[in-house]
């Protein structure tokens, strides 16, 4: 059993460490206020360019890549941090937050362990990602990827790799759900904390 396995009930580490990600892609104003205000609650923070044009891209940016789709930029974060965190938090640049940053982070490790993980989403997502305030958590089958978090755990029985490729870069978020259940772990959209 390796370090990020689920041992129990005393699963938390110290530290417990959340690695998080945002992507932008010609979204420099809402990523850049994404990325500062999750630097406030967050230790460890990254602003990716995924592609930008050049005025699209943040003097805060962390890491620069080719335009990877969402597949290529979860097939990266894992690669670069795959190992090294209990949680990776992928969001992307569009995202804004509705709630306190440390609420996120509290919903997150509050939740822990886990397969998957989202805080309920607003605007244009599927009705599915939504949840109600009154429930602390809903465990479901799967999860839409905006602002998708992935254990230490899953990443571990995947070896951070995907077998999955699509030609538009779309479907990770439903294949690291599916993996998950295979793995007995639960997938939750967490009424709790909005995006």
């Amino acid at each position: 059993m390796n370090d990020h396995e689920y041992k129990g009930e005393d699963c938390l580490k110290d530290p417990f460490r959340i690695k998080v990600v945002v992507l932008n892609h010609n979204q420099r104003e809402s990523s850049e206020s994404l990325f500062h205000s999750l630097s406030e609650g967050f230790d460890d923070v990254e602003l990716i360019d995924c592609g930008s044009l050049s005025e699209n891209v943040s003097e805060s940016t962390t890491i620069r890549l080719s335009n990877v789709y969402w597949e290529g930029a979860w097939r990266d974060a894992m690669s670069l941090w795959g190992g090294t965190c209990e949680v990776l938090w992928v969001l992307g640049g569009d995202v804004s937050l509705d709630c306190s940053v440390h609420d996120y982070r509290s919903a997150i490790e509050d939740s822990y362990p886990f397969g998957c993980w989202s805080a309920s989403v607003r605007g244009r997502a599927h009705p599915f990602m939504s949840s109600d305030k009154s429930k602390k958590r809903n465990g479901v089958k799967n999860i839409e990827g905006m602002g998708l978090a992935v254990s230490g755990i899953l990443m571990d029985r995947i070896d951070c790799r995907f077998e999955l490729s699509t030609k538009f870069g779309y479907g990770q978020d439903y294949w690291l759900c599916a993996k998950s259940r295979e793995n007995g772990l639960k997938n939750y959209i967490d009424g709790r904390v909005v995006i």
